[in-house]
């Protein structure tokens, strides 16, 4: 039921129902080298990490939704507080795949790996880390239209 987000809000809801946060977003290397990415949002606030180079972006997606202005580089401490607080979150979320997703000091990692499959695929048993195949060549012709790559 949504009663109890109407009557309490998502903030009030969420804690107690188990419900996400944030969504998390994840573009691999397909195309090209440079766009791999991993990011988070709450539909106010988006953080994005570079698999490739390590770069940052932070929008705020309330005043600027197009994300035109990346706060990332600010010098103001109060989003650079707001940053480490989206690293972290990503970090959190992101380390039960192993270190080559989030080192041993809790950093995100960059660069890393192309990883063609999802965590559950092609089985539904969670895997982490270092089960998941990484894959450096072109997809084998074998693949379908069916078979599910992160993007």
């Amino acid at each position: 039921s949504v009663l109890p987000l109407l009557r309490g809000g998502l903030e009030a809801v969420s804690a107690r129902a188990g419900w996400r946060r944030w969504i998390d977003l994840e573009h691999s290397k397909v195309y090209n080298e440079t766009i791999h990415w991993s990011a988070l949002t709450d539909g106010r606030t988006k953080y994005v990490f570079s698999a490739h180079d390590g770069s940052e972006q932070l929008f705020n997606l309330t005043a600027d939704p197009g994300e035109t202005f990346n706060l990332a580089g600010s010098d103001d401490t109060d989003v650079a507080a707001e940053l480490a607080v989206w690293r972290a979150r990503l970090a959190a979320h992101l380390a039960p795949r192993g270190e080559r997703w989030v080192d041993a000091q809790g950093r995100l990692v960059a660069p890393r790996d192309n990883v063609l499959y999802g965590p559950n695929y092609p089985d539904t048993t969670p895997t982490t880390g270092d089960a998941m195949p990484a894959v450096d060549a072109a997809p084998s012709s074998s693949m379908t239209s069916e078979d599910t790559l992160i993007v």
